[in-house]
């Protein structure tokens, strides 16, 4: 928590001041597909949150293949809440579901290298045997 009041207090101190005077921070929302990457730049008001941010940039309306409505969020690669404040300079990303299970992967790999130590072990002992 007191890491949480320290970022507020350095993003009131850089927040920048919009046509109309009030005050305004600079954020960014991403989203990464596996063909295609969306980076939208965003001027909001001081005390948004990643929810505001999320819907002023209007990835949910273009990008219509993944349900970013129910998608994690985070900023700069840590998972946070969808009413968290906003700093200035924040990137919050939306993070698309696994769509494999990394243990399985972990799993499947070992495994994969195993098959390829008995086969070279195999070939070694046949080397070893026609000399």
């Amino acid at each position: 928590m007191a890491n949480d009041a320290a970022r507020e207090e350095r993003s009131a101190a850089s927040c920048n001041v919009s046509e109309d005077g009030a005050a305004t921070l600079s954020v960014s929302v991403c989203f990464a597909a596996p063909d295609r990457i969306w980076m939208v730049p965003l001027r909001l008001h001081v005390g948004s949150n990643v929810m505001d941010a999320i819907e002023a940039s209007r990835l949910t309306q273009q990008v219509n293949d993944h349900n970013l409505a129910q998608a994690a969020v985070g900023i700069f690669g840590k998972r946070v809440a969808r009413t968290r404040k906003l700093a200035d300079g924040d990137r919050v990303e939306i993070y698309r579901t696994l769509t494999f299970d990394p243990k399985d992967s972990r799993r499947r790999r070992a495994q994969h290298r195993q098959r390829f130590r008995r086969i070279d072990s195999d070939a070694i002992a046949r080397r070893v045997a026609r000399s």
